[in-house]
C-alpha cells in the first residue's frame, strides 16, 4: 500500500480541477438507457441496439437482452462477455436492456504500483482524486492485475427468473497475473435507483478473449485515467414491461447481490 500512496501523492502535485473551470453546458456527459431498478425488477429486454448505443459514446458498460453476458465498450468497440467465457465483438443488431456510456476524454491520468487490493485502490482514489462530490466519473484501469474475479450471467429464457436466481447460477471467473483493461463508472449516491451508486466496473483481457463484471481485484502496475462529468441523460425504454415494472423491492439488498455476486 505504501508504493500506491507514494505514487499517487506525487501525481497530485499537478493542479486538480477547479470549480470555476466548468460550464454548466459542458459536453462531458453520462448517457444511460433504462435504469438499474428496471433491470433488478426483471426487465431483461430493451430495444436499444449496439449500433444505436455507439451513437452516444465510445466507452461504457451494460448487458444484452436476456442477460446474455456482460457488455463492455472500449474505444468505440462493443464486446460481449458471455458466461461461456469466450469474448467476442457484439454485432450491431444485438439489443441491450441497460447500458451506461460516454465519450471518454480523460481529465487526468496517473500510474499506480501495487501490490494493492480493490478496497485500497478505491479508498485512495476516492480520498485523493475524486475531490468533487456528487458528480459522475468515468474510469479506466489499464495494465497488470495480480488478481481479477469477475462474473457473467447465463442467457435467460422467458419466463424470466428473478435477478437473485440469475446471480446464483452465474459463471464466475478468476484470473491471476493478467494484463487487461477495466472500464467503468463511479456514480454519486443520489443516482440510486437509476444507476449503481459508487463503483461499477467491467474487465476485458489484453487479448480481448476473457472478461466480465468485476467482483474483486488486486493490482500490479496500472494506469488510471478518469473523466469528470456534470451532465446526465436518461433514455427511457418504450416497452410495456418497463411501463408496468414493479419497483417495490429492497434495492440495497439486490444491489449488494449484484455487485458482490453473492445472493443473500
Amino acid at each position: 500500500m505504501r508504493a500506491l500512496i507514494a505514487l499517487m501523492t506525487f501525481a497530485l502535485a499537478a493542479p486538480l480541477w477547479a470549480q470555476d473551470d466548468y460550464s454548466p453546458y459542458s459536453e462531458k456527459q453520462l448517457t444511460q438507457y433504462s435504469t438499474i431498478d428496471a433491470l433488478l425488477a426483471g426487465v431483461y429486454d430493451g430495444r436499444m441496439s449496439v449500433a444505436e448505443l455507439k451513437q452516444h459514446g465510445d466507452f461504457g458498460l451494460g448487458t444484452f437482452n436476456g442477460l446474455d453476458g456482460e457488455l463492455l465498450m472500449l474505444d468505440g468497440v462493443v464486446y460481449q462477455l458471455p458466461a461461456e467465457g469466450k469474448t467476442s465483438i457484439a454485432p450491431d443488431e444485438l439489443n441491450t436492456p441497460f447500458v451506461t456510456m460516454c465519450y471518454f476524454e480523460p481529465t487526468q491520468t496517473i500510474r499506480l504500483t501495487g501490490p494493492a487490493t480493490m478496497n485500497e485502490v478505491r479508498a485512495s482514489l476516492e480520498g485523493r482524486l475524486f475531490k468533487i462530490g456528487n458528480i459522475f466519473y468515468a474510469v479506466k484501469f489499464e495494465g497488470t492485475f495480480t488478481k481479477v474475479k469477475a462474473r457473467s450471467p447465463h442467457k435467460q429464457e422467458r419466463p424470466y427468473k428473478p435477478i437473485s436466481d440469475v446471480i446464483e447460477g452465474q459463471a464466475v471467473f478468476e484470473f491471476e497475473n493478467i494484463e487487461g483493461t477495466m472500464v467503468g463508472f463511479w456514480c454519486p449516491k443520489f443516482i440510486s435507483g437509476l444507476n449503481v451508486s459508487g463503483w461499477h466496473m467491467h474487465f476485458i483481457s489484453k487479448d480481448k478473449t476473457q472478461g466480465g463484471h468485476v467482483l474483486d481485484y488486486s493490482i500490479g502496475d496500472i494506469e488510471v485515467a478518469y473523466m469528470e462529468m456534470m451532465r446526465f441523460e436518461l433514455l427511457l425504454p418504450r416497452e410495456n414491461e418497463f411501463f408496468n415494472a414493479n419497483f417495490d423491492f429492497s434495492r440495497e439488498l439486490l444491489i449488494h447481490e449484484v455487485e458482490s455476486g453473492k445472493p443473500q
